[in-house]
């Protein structure tokens, strides 16, 4: 029997999955429109790369809103060190640039289709004990060059929030509030969460609003067109 894990479903019913058959080292990545739809194949890591001492393992999946694109994390070895490809769902076309630095990016697209923000780690290098401190949140445009992706959350963009070196921040796109969220991460369940109105994002300088503090001990939040529901003992 096959494994399937790292199930995503779009709003408009499309299934990305990667699955496992007992014939297969790890998963490859595979799609349908809608439960019943025909399975496809999208990618399969073993085929990837010209170096045969690396096996590649797909660890995260984020497919854009209407399903029209995927972007995925690629590790080679199984190891904390992914790099992030784009695919064209339709075609199965990867586009050219591979963002690496990736490991657990927090991918979330927005509604245009071709851009998203994402997680990126300070070093690739593994070993590298600063690692893991002072990454920064990027917005990336499908297509464009890596280099010219927008910083947008950071300790170092954004001095008035007051991010400490290991925190990670991380930047959602929420379709039913409209807002984009920002998340400032620690071993701290309580939340610290930033918004902007998607509207303003693309200023050129982000005017982020306070939503939670770690004092209003809030652990969880969801989100209607007209509501915040919040979780806290409070």
């Amino acid at each position: 029997s096959s494994l399937v894990s790292s199930l995503a479903i779009t709003e408009n019913d499309r299934y990305f999955y990667l699955k496992t058959t007992p014939a297969d080292e790890t998963g490859k990545l595979y799609y349908r429109k809608g439960y019943e739809g025909e399975e496809v194949l999208l990618f399969d890591p073993e085929t990837h790369g010209n170096d045969t001492t690396k096996k590649y393992v797909i660890a995260a999946i984020y497919p854009s809103i209407d399903g029209s694109k995927v972007a995925f994390e690629i590790a080679p070895n199984g190891s904390e060190n992914s790099e992030m490809m784009i695919m064209e769902v339709e075609t199965r076309k990867l586009y050219p640039e591979i963002i690496d630095r990736c490991w657990f990016a927090n991918t979330s697209w927005l509604p245009d289709g071709g851009s998203f923000f994402y997680y990126r780690l300070k070093s690739v290098d593994v070993h590298d004990n600063n690692r893991l401190i002072d990454g920064k949140v990027w917005l990336h445009n499908v297509g464009s060059d890596v280099g010219t992706d927008r910083e947008i959350l950071s300790r170092e963009n954004n001095p008035e929030l007051s991010i400490k070196p290991e925190e990670i921040p991380i930047v959602i796109y929420d379709n039913d509030s409209k807002l984009i969220y920002g998340a400032i991460l620690t071993v701290d369940n309580r939340l610290n969460v930033v918004y902007v109105p998607y509207a303003e994002f693309r200023n050129e300088k982000i005017s982020w609003r306070w939503l939670f503090k770690l004092e209003d001990e809030v652990y969880d939040f969801r989100t209607s067109d007209k509501d915040i529901y919040v979780y806290s003992p409070k």
